[in-house]
């Protein structure tokens, strides 16, 4: 079996989730919100933000509809039997990120931007902090507080409601423009969503192990590792910020790099190939119902 089967099916996956989410965007742009849901409808996060309300009131904050707690529940499915592959396999803001940190690297930026190990390392709970703000502030206010600085939301609304969203469009520009040169960047200090995943990853199934005796010390884990984690000198990554994008399993020149699923070792394609599979029957089986 071509041993890059899982490198293009998950470069598949998210440019295939990019075109999809830019098509549900236009749509609505075009159709409005009587004939077509709006953007926020096809996030799971709109689930975390309204999960308070539903079930003291029993409502969903404006906005937000069954479809983003069914995209929730399938996300944490995912992450709990497999770790954080809707970040590395399905999230177009994810996506777009490691397009432009890859295409700063055609244009001459090659080093990668990181803070300091110590202040990594902290700054990373952020996105923690970052998570109960909006979670506490969306119960209290009854309102999708976020909306307007999510970059994601900026993205898929595509230059409309400037004025109301002009934060959120100057975080997606700075994220952006910070792709070019360091490693996903809002993934890694401030995405909510990947604070809420990283929780479960913690539980996950999914288990990157590291050959210590085989492994030669090339860096190409560490440099090929969009979460910019140090896998290198670990024997189990059991970081949250781990995105099963298995980079790391693709470029080690020693196969020193292995994953398992309870306890069962399994190949990087045949992981891959199961995730899309169990990820396109999960969305598609309520719709065919």
């Amino acid at each position: 079996m071509n041993k890059k089967i899982s490198f293009y099916l998950r470069r598949t996956s998210q440019f295939i989730v990019v075109l999809l989410v830019f098509y549900l965007t236009l749509r609505h742009l075009n159709l409005g919100i009587e004939k077509a849901f709006p953007i926020d409808a096809y996030c799971p996060f709109g689930g975390v933000e309204s999960f308070l309300t539903y079930i003291s009131t029993g409502e969903f904050l404006k906005r937000i509809f069954l479809s983003s707690f069914a995209l929730l529940i399938i996300t944490i499915f995912l992450t709990i039997f497999f770790g954080r592959v809707f970040c590395g396999y399905f999230c177009p803001l994810g996506a777009l990120q490691e397009f432009f940190r890859w295409l700063g690297k055609k244009i001459g930026i090659k080093k990668d931007f990181e803070f300091p190990k110590n202040i990594d390392y902290y700054a990373r709970y952020l996105k923690y902090f970052i998570l109960i703000l909006i979670i506490f502030f969306s119960y209290k206010l009854g309102d999708l507080i976020f909306r307007n600085y999510d970059p994601y939301n900026a993205l898929m609304h595509l230059g409309n409601e400037w004025e109301e969203k002009i934060f959120g469009y100057i975080i997606l520009l700075v994220l952006l423009l910070a792709s070019l040169f360091t490693k996903s960047f809002w993934c890694r200090y401030f995405c909510p969503l990947g604070a809420i995943l990283g929780i479960f990853k913690k539980i996950s199934f999914f288990k990157l192990k590291r050959d210590e005796h085989s492994c030669v010390s090339c860096h190409s884990c560490d440099y090929n590792c969009p979460a910019g984690l140090e896998i290198e000198k670990k024997k189990q990554i059991k970081s949250a910020d781990c995105i099963s994008c298995l980079n790391c399993v693709e470029k080690c020149p020693n196969n020193s790099l292995s994953i398992s699923v309870f306890g069962k070792k399994i190949t990087k394609n045949n992981f891959s190939i199961l995730v899309v599979i169990i990820f396109v029957l999960a969305i598609l089986t309520p719709i065919a119902a």
